[in-house]
């Protein structure tokens, strides 16, 4: 993959599943993360996977009002 250093992706599904496998793929690319689903608790999880790897990753929860 290239080197996603300096850019942001917008990963919608980022739960589970694909959007989920995209947004660890980004994020060992390099790339600043917004990873949006409706599963807060399992968002949360992936978005502390991106962290953890040294990827900033912030996350949306549309099922809560204070997100959108």
């Amino acid at each position: 993959m290239s080197d996603f250093s300096g850019r942001v992706a917008v990963v919608t599904g980022a739960a589970s599943g694909m959007g989920a496998a995209t947004a660890r793929l980004l994020a060992s690319a390099g790339a600043s993360l917004v990873l949006m689903d409706r599963d807060g608790d399992r968002l949360a999880s992936v978005a502390e996977e991106c962290r953890d790897g040294g990827s900033p990753a912030v996350r949306l929860d549309f099922a809560r009002l204070k997100d959108r």
